[in-house]
């Protein structure tokens, strides 16, 4: 999957909030993107002229959630989205203090580590250049009946 258009369908987000462009890997347990978007000075999550290092919780949920289409979509093909919303975020440790003075683009990787019928739990990193931006833990809640 190379199109943000196509990552835009397996998120609740549109326009702008999609931050993710791509996704370079992905298997039934992990999945790696990249992201540009954070040197975009119209990234909707920019503060004070500034995309504050927190922000990369964001980019981590939407790998998870679009990991999660992604195996929605093979397991039911014609079936509709699952609904998911973060519920959980810890563990985490951060390396810089801010995103957008980052140059390059960021890696997300979002690995599986537990499920059950009510959510799904992530180890995710993210990179810059080989060097780490943040990495911690989520929890994302599945809507029932999703």
């Amino acid at each position: 999957m190379s199109d943000d258009s196509e990552i835009e369908m397996l998120l609740p987000h549109r326009g702008s909030m999609v931050l993710l462009e791509r996704v370079t890997r992905f298997d039934p347990d992990e999945i790696e993107c990249t992201a540009s978007s954070h040197r975009d000075p119209a990234n909707p999550l920019r503060h004070m002229n500034c995309l504050p290092a927190h922000a990369a919780i964001e980019y981590a949920a939407q790998a998870a959630g679009v990991h999660g289409g992604l195996l929605n979509r093979q397991l039911h093909r014609d079936a509709p989205t699952h609904k998911g919303y973060l519920a959980v975020v810890s563990n985490l440790r951060w390396h810089v203090e801010r995103l957008d003075d980052l140059p390059g683009d960021l890696e997300i990787r979002a690995r599986r580590t537990a499920m059950t019928a009510g959510g799904v739990a992530y180890h995710v990193q993210i990179t810059h250049r080989e060097q780490s931006v943040m990495s911690g833990d989520l929890v994302i809640a599945l809507e029932a009946g999703s």
